[in-house]
């Protein structure tokens, strides 16, 4: 079982670095911000390492003690013979999986103790595509049971459009995360981009609690949780980290000395991965 879950997670992180160097490459083309520290990319890469372990390893343990499920599926889809039947299929998932990762985010925003951990994702102030990944390693457990498991359970769907459909919905986070001043205008209802997404992301109060949906805006739209962008608003990201002494172990710092002393307080130095402490909820 380890050596399956190396191999998985190599192969799922060259697949990762590979969609992040062209999006970092496209960043450069007309950023929000000119300059961002290394640093927090850096930090932010080592954390996709992570995440990407303990999500492989949440889903073997899953697979291997879930027994079969007591009842029907609500919906299910036969395998697709034409390329439009197929294009179907793919939307219908993304939008599945977007409903699910919708409530969990709504909930991450809520509960107390999910946002002490969620709120690593919210202290990154230079916001660029490897922020996609900068989450708390205990997120990847409730990803799994909370987006996947209802996913699969719920309804029968075709295996390789469902496979495709699941890589897709973690892989296009990354577009909305980058630090691309990119506006959609009269589109931004239909898709999640940088500009609507940074508002989410927003240090400015007015923008707490709002689009929390990762690829389409309808579930925002449907639940009153949509805010659209004003022409040109690109608002400056980020929390302010909790006080050291509400956390157990101060891994900002930690991962920093673990990366070559690098030490950058907007980011890293005061961020926290095992965080326990108390904050507010946004």
């Amino acid at each position: 079982m380890l050596n399956e879950i190396i191999h998985a997670t190599l192969e799922n992180y060259q697949y990762a670095l590979t969609v992040f160097a062209c999006l970092f490459i496209l960043e450069r083309i007309r950023p929000v911000e000119e300059k961002q520290p290394f640093a927090g990319v850096v930090f932010n890469l080592f954390i996709s390492v992570v995440l990407t372990v303990a999500t492989q390893i949440t889903m073997r343990l899953m697979v291997s003690v879930l027994p079969p499920m007591p009842f029907h599926p609500l919906l299910t889809v036969a395998p697709p013979s034409t390329w439009q039947g197929k294009v179907g299929c793919e939307i219908l998932v993304l939008f599945l999986y977007d409903y699910f990762a919708y409530w969990l985010h709504r909930v991450e925003h809520s509960v107390s103790f999910l946002w002490r951990m969620h709120r690593l994702h919210h202290e990154e102030e230079h916001m660029n595509v490897t922020t996609t990944n900068r989450h708390h390693p205990l997120e990847a457990l409730l990803r799994v049971p909370f987006v996947l498991l209802p996913l699969v359970t719920l309804f029968d769907l075709p295996f390789s459009p469902l496979a495709f459909g699941v890589a897709l919905g973690v892989l296009l986070p990354s577009f909305s995360h980058m630090n691309l001043r990119l506006e959609f205008g009269s589109f931004t209802p239909f898709m999640i981009g940088p500009q609507l997404h940074r508002l989410h992301h927003s240090s400015e109060e007015r923008h707490f609690n709002k689009n929390f949906a990762n690829i389409f805006p309808l579930w925002d739209i449907l639940f009153g949780t949509y805010l659209a962008p004003e022409r040109g608003q690109f608002p400056s990201t980020g929390l302010q980290a909790l006080p050291k002494n509400q956390r157990i172990i101060p891994s900002g710092y930690f991962f920093a000395e673990l990366l070559g002393r690098v030490r950058r307080k907007s980011v890293i130095s005061e961020s926290s991965v095992f965080e326990t402490g108390t904050g507010g909820m946004r």
